[in-house]
């Protein structure tokens, strides 16, 4: 049937001289949608709309923040004890909110963000940090408009993102894995280390692996992935991705040391018995490179340097692949093959090809 909306409320013909009339107002018990059927012209409806407005006296539009911790942040709680969303994207929404969302719209009254004032701000980010950011705000005007307070989400225009950022695409030689170990020797940042550029563990699972699953065997330890640790604190068996729980290597002399460290329930553990913290391990990381001379690059790439070191020792790509946890090859190749100059000249020699004329 034809409707007139307004801010305030809808006038809805349903039928001759019928019409519903739906508004929002403040009750003894909050903030509730009210409908009155009115028979009459659709002057008359609309006239018995002004005075319904008049006489409650409406007040100012909820803010974005009050939409946000009323409303879609108990939804998000909700969701997650249903298991529809996982923990890890919970806390995503939930930090991005008070990191970045929050002081910028949380006072703002949900009926005044323009197109515009959302555009300049997304030009404010990098690409990655303004798509999270959008997400996040466009979840609260989503319940806005759930909730019969927005007519439409503004954030499901097509926005300008700012520049995209990437890691660099750093891979360690065999030579440097060396010197690196050498460097976080004896500090809280070696036996990740050691998982990650010889086992090609991730940052959480190489924070989070317990001793039992470490596998002592003849020239190796066999590495039951199963676990990671959040960046909470917290222990989590819930993996990354399907492949995630794998079955993992680490070779002598890493195998050794790995043991020799593993002496409580976690192989990287404090003295109260839980793991050490990821942020770190990283910060730990990062000194003992700089400190070194080395290379500076996130932690995050040793784990390329496992795959690549591994790959171009004649390891065929389909099992670096597994060994990662990936079910598919594009992935490993696209983000964690990077070859060093001297690894391509030398796998071409060493199949007795002439480089150059």
């Amino acid at each position: 049937m034809p409707r007139q909306r307004s801010s305030f409320g809808s006038v809805t013909r349903m039928g001759r001289d019928h019409y519903r009339l739906r508004w929002w107002a403040d009750t003894p018990e909050g903030r509730k949608r009210l409908t009155e059927m009115f028979d009459g012209t659709r002057r008359e409806a609309e006239r018995r709309m002004a005075e319904i407005r008049v006489g409650t006296k409406e007040r100012r539009c909820p803010t974005l923040g009050e939409i946000w911790e009323q409303h879609e942040l108990p939804h998000l709680v909700k969701m997650r004890g249903e298991d529809r969303i996982s923990e890890r994207t919970l806390q995503a929404y939930t930090r991005r909110w008070e990191a970045v969302v929050a002081p910028r719209w949380a006072d703002v009254p949900a009926d005044m963000a323009r197109p515009a004032d959302i555009q300049e701000w997304l030009l404010t980010m990098t690409r990655s940090m303004g798509e999270l950011s959008k997400a996040v705000l466009s979840l609260t005007y989503e319940r806005a408009v759930m909730l019969g307070i927005l007519d439409a989400n503004p954030c499901a225009r097509r926005y300008d993102l700012g520049p995209a950022t990437r890691r660099p695409k750093v891979a360690y030689t065999p030579e440097q894995l060396d010197e690196a170990w050498e460097a976080v020797r004896g500090t809280v940042a070696e036996a990740p280390f050691l998982l990650m550029a010889h086992a090609g563990l991730r940052v959480g699972e190489a924070c989070g692996m317990r001793t039992a699953d470490v596998e002592p065997r003849e020239g190796c330890a066999v590495l039951h992935v199963s676990a990671q640790l959040r960046q909470d604190g917290e222990v989590s068996e819930r993996m990354k991705t399907a492949g995630s729980r794998r079955t993992a290597v680490i070779e002598e002399p890493w195998a050794s040391r790995v043991l020799e460290l593993a002496g409580g329930t976690y192989v990287n553990e404090r003295q109260d018995g839980t793991p050490v913290p990821s942020r770190t391990v990283t910060d730990r990381w990062k000194r003992c490179v700089e400190a070194a001379g080395l290379p500076v690059a996130p932690m995050q790439c040793l784990r390329p340097s496992y795959q690549t070191n591994l790959h171009w020792q004649g390891v065929p790509i389909e099992q670096t692949s597994r060994l990662l946890g990936h079910t598919a090859t594009k992935m490993t190749l696209e983000n964690y093959d990077r070859p060093s100059d001297d690894q391509l000249v030398n796998v071409v020699l060493s199949r007795g090809v002439v480089v150059g004329t």
